[in-house]
């Protein structure tokens, strides 16, 4: 990196450190620092931090109070935009207050006290620098002994519930032997009322529950007594007496389609009184003009049963399947209480449709593998295709890009032409699935299709595929994917003699033959993330995926003839293979303008059978956006391998192992600063090629030839989508002489690489 683009980073950097109090009035102080002293706590420091009512200037990089150092750059003419803009961007100082400090003294002791440290002592003190106009402020927490439950009772009148409540009592959250936490208890009251309202009890609510806590018994230990009351009614003789908790019933379940909340407002009579009803499976449903959805789809996506005891949980997975329908935009549900007899409820649930049809026309520059291009997109959605929440999406799209080649830097274009069709069903489309499966499991069905036609002047290829994905999500956080049949078609009716000639003598003429893949696969993912949310998240994703053995075991059963030592599907050569990948990603916030992200990933494929080598489209590359971003796409990799003679970008292998570390900070607006390093590489299972020393994985060897990088990036975060662009240097490159594989003097030219991407790479 050129030394002028290093000290332009640092001064920016360093903004924050030039007069920080140059806004801190006369007799006050910049409260530089807050620390917590808590050594003998056996739960982590950083716990106690969202209890402090004043915390310092944010920093970047834990240094640089960056946005300090912009307030501070403004002037104070309020007149000049430059400085009301300055003062926006950037963040005022803050000004030690006792009465804060005093306040944060008194939540730290509450939470310590609600964790069962009941003679925790907090102490604060103050150090001020008289010069500097600064303070610095030390919270000294002193647990001593927790208080633990001796014992742990449950007083509840009502026999019903009694009952209920005994008979899960296996999952209780309140143990003996535990601390005691109020955090806990109250997690237990939720955990009682949920039950209950699973059970009918649509009025319960967690004001019924409290605890009583005796602490004179034995010393450092308290005994709990959990107590459900009864609600209170007032009688005829306007007299308040106790009563019992209701359980409800489900009378009857109406579908308001095509609701108008404002026209229900306005004139209630009126406007119900203009729809037509239908009566389906038990439903009433009411309807405007046409039914825009099929009744079905209303009928199988409900959970809320007439008849049935009021749970709660299939409210809740009713709302859930009901807004993943794309052409419904709103779901409301509501109940009416009816008390006459017997406790019921009629249940509302009012739909408010989405427009079902859009279009869209995208003209976007292109940088795929460091080469330049333009392309036309062609978008087409129907949210309602056949009546029954079909989501269908086409897309066109044609391409032109001018590409180099690597070595000998010979320009040419390269154009593509593409479309994709997919048809999501929400529902999952599989014979032989019980209704509880159908009634508790929320998924949904994707076919897809796409065909792709590539032109470059040594080759034309042509890529076809058909495929179906089952999409499932049985917790909030863990989601399946099956996919089958997934059936791949790849045929290069045109290839130049000269690039036939140059690719027959490299490992490049295993991505340049007719094939076809006929495969399935399977995925689960575990996803918390919520950028909404400032707190830390993780995601995991294991697949396995397979291709060609039913095939190959039909074709030897049934003795089928081999062209050229292979078997054919419709006269082309299908590949078989078996196909592993983990993927893990630790988001670690550090507060709401910083965090430090960890990703890993392994992947290994596995030709055998009918295919000496992994379809070119399913083996593994290095660099790129998402990768070691010291090298562009392809460029990495496999093992220590250099191949002087390749003019295009197609290292691939068949095992992949990544590590990337990066850390993240909101600068300005939507501006974000990214600095990060990546480790790995890619590798071959055997040698494909005489010619291609030093590919394959070896376990004595490979923690040798791991690539290292590092670098800057700026993202623009714009909510709906993020742009990034990342510059790539390279830190230790296998592929060189051992004596020069550190690059102690990166140059821009042949050490570092320059990624422009959507979204962020993990």
């Amino acid at each position: 990196m050129r030394p002028q683009y290093i000290w332009i980073l640092f001064f920016v950097l360093l903004l924050g450190a030039c007069n920080p109090t140059r806004y801190v009035p006369e007799n006050e102080y910049l409260l530089s620092d807050v620390k917590i002293n808590s050594d003998e706590l056996e739960m982590n420091p950083s716990d106690l931090k969202p209890y402090l009512k004043q915390k310092p200037n944010l920093k970047i990089l834990g240094l640089f109070k960056f946005h300090l150092g912009l307030y501070n750059m403004s002037g104070t003419n309020m007149d000049r935009w430059y400085n009301r803009w300055l003062r926006r961007i950037g963040e005022e100082p803050v000004i030690y207050d006792e009465f804060l400090v005093e306040r944060s003294s008194r939540e730290l002791q509450k939470y310590l006290n609600n964790k069962g440290y009941l003679y925790a002592e907090v102490e604060d003190t103050t150090i001020f620098y008289e010069k500097k106009h600064k303070a610095k402020v030390v919270f000294d927490v002193t647990p001593n002994q927790p208080f633990t439950i001796a014992d742990h009772n449950v007083r509840i009148s009502d026999p019903h519930i009694k009952t209920i409540v005994d008979a899960d009592s296996s999952n209780t959250l309140i143990n003996e032997g535990d601390n005691f936490d109020i955090d806990v208890l109250n997690r237990e009251r939720d955990r009682i009322t949920g039950l209950l309202r699973q059970k009918g009890y649509y009025n319960f609510s967690r004001d019924y529950i409290y605890y009583m806590a005796d602490s004179s018994i034995q010393p450092l230990s308290i005994v709990d007594t959990l107590v459900l009351r009864n609600p209170t009614i007032v009688n005829a003789l306007n007299q308040r007496v106790e009563a019992t908790h209701l359980q409800y019933t489900i009378r009857d379940i109406y579908f308001i389609t095509d609701f108008d909340p404002q026209k229900a407002l306005k004139e209630p009579v009126a406007y119900y009184s203009s729809f037509d009803t239908i009566e389906y499976n038990g439903l009433k449903i009411l309807y405007k003009d046409k039914l825009k959805i099929k009744p079905l789809i209303l009928s199988i996506n409900n959970l809320i049963k007439r008849g049935e005891l009021f749970n709660y949980r299939n409210v809740e997975r009713t709302h859930a399947l009901l807004a993943a329908i794309p052409i419904i935009k709103y779901v409301n549900i509501r109940f009416n209480e009816n008390k006459t007899i017997e406790p019921t409820l009629d249940c509302l649930i009012q739909i408010t449709y989405a427009k079902s049809q859009g279009y869209s026309v995208d003209i976007e520059g292109t940088n795929q593998s460091g080469n330049i291009g333009a392309a036309l997109n062609l978008g087409y959605n129907h949210k309602n295709l056949f009546k029954g929440g079909e989501m269908f999406n086409a897309k066109f799209s044609i391409a032109r890009e001018t590409q180099t080649g690597l070595k000998d830097k010979t320009a040419f274009n390269s154009d593509e032409l593409g479309l994709e069709t997919s048809l999501l069903y929400p529902r999952f489309l599989f014979p032989l699935l019980s209704g509880y499966f159908k009634d508790n499991i929320k998924s949904n069905t994707n076919f897809k299709g796409s065909y792709n036609f590539q032109r470059r002047p040594d080759y034309e290829r042509y890529i076809a595929s058909i495929g179906t994905q089952y999409n499932l999500k049985n917790k909030s956080n863990w989601s399946h994917q099956f996919i089958f049949p997934d059936l791949n078609y790849v045929s290069i009716p045109f290839m130049t003699d000269t690039f036939r000639q140059y690719i027959d003598t490299t490992f490049l003429k295993y991505s340049y033959e007719n094939h076809v893949i006929l495969g399935a696969g399977y995925n689960i993912t575990f996803n918390d993330q919520d950028e909404r949310n400032y707190r830390d998240s993780k995601y995991f994703r294991f697949g396995i995926e397979s291709s060609g053995n039913f095939m190959y075991l039909y074709d030897r059963i049934a003795g089928m003839p081999r062209l050229e030592n292979s078997y054919n599907f419709l006269g082309i050569k299908y590949s078989q293979y078996l196909k592993f990948d983990l993927e893990g990603t630790y988001n670690r916030r550090i507060d709401e303008k910083n965090a430090v992200v960890y990703h890993a990933a392994f992947g290994v494929g596995v030709p055998y059978g009918n295919s000496d080598v992994l379809p070119f489209e399913k083996r593994y590359f290095g660099g790129g956006a998402n990768g070691v971003r010291g090298w562009q796409v392809r460029q990495l990799g496999p093992g220590i391998f250099d191949d002087a003679r390749t003019i295009y970008m197609n290292k691939t292998g068949d095992v992949k192992l990544q590590f990337n570390l990066e850390y993240r900070f909101k600068l300005i607006w939507v501006i974000e600063g990214a600095m990060f390093a990546d480790v790995g590489n890619i590798w071959t299972i055997r040698d494909y090629y005489e010619d291609q020393p030093g590919g394959v994985f070896k376990f004595n060897s490979f923690y040798q030839q791991l690539a290292m990088a590092y670098g800057i990036g700026a993202r623009l975060d714009f909510g709906f989508f993020v742009f990034r662009l990342d510059l790539g240097i390279k830190g230790y490159d296998p592929a060189k002489p051992a004596s020069s594989r550190w690059v102690s003097s990166p140059s821009y030219r042949n050490d570092m690489a320059l990624h422009l991407a959507i979204g962020y790479p993990f």
